[in-house]
């Protein structure tokens, strides 16, 4: 079984792409920016996944940090913002994700970055789909809390989440809770 890391300053984040990364077949250890490199050395990852955009730094520097001592471990650079792998190239980056993401999605990613590096054991996507990954057939789910009858608190109106500054989708949509770091909005 593949060992991944995934780096991440957002708790919400990490445990969605965990619990995806768990469902085929990885095990998963999870650090955040100031310990990433206490990590590397314990865990001993197969894949780093580490965030673009963190609180004291940005994950290509991570990346390229953990590749000048250790350039056998394939490293992806995962963002909700539209990024090019190009742009990434010179930092080590092995792949990018684009946040948010299904596992059928992330399962084509993994495969696409194993096999640049010639990994032999490249059948993540066949053998996951056989252990019943074949009933994936979303692009993107969302979870619609103001529709939820039982939800009576005050609604806020944002159009940035004042957590994590991402843009919300539609600024005159009113969130309970940010879909991108699950922090509850206030107003």
């Amino acid at each position: 079984m593949k060992k991944i890391l995934l780096v991440n300053d957002c708790k919400f984040e990490s445990l969605v792409m965990k619990d995806y990364l768990n469902d085929i077949g990885y095990s998963v250890q999870v650090a955040n920016e100031y310990d990433v490199f206490v990590q590397v050395r314990k865990c001993q990852p197969d894949i780093v996944i580490a965030n673009l955009i963190m609180r004291d730094t940005t994950g290509d520097k991570l990346i390229e940090y953990i590749k000048s001592t250790n350039p056998g471990i394939i490293c992806l650079l995962s963002s909700c913002d539209l990024i090019k792998l190009e742009d990434f190239i010179e930092n080590k980056v092995d792949e990018v994700i684009h946040t948010p993401i299904n596992k059928l999605g992330l399962l084509e990613i993994l495969n696409k970055a194993l096999s640049k590096t010639g990994n032999s054991n490249v059948k993540v996507i066949k053998d996951s789909v056989e252990r019943g990954l074949s009933d994936i057939s979303y692009k993107h789910t969302e979870v619609n809390l103001l529709s939820n009858p039982n939800v009576s608190e005050k609604k806020s109106n944002f159009s940035f989440c004042p957590y994590c500054g991402q843009k919300l989708a539609v600024s005159d949509q009113k969130f309970l809770f940010c879909p991108y770091c699950g922090q509850k909005m206030k107003n």
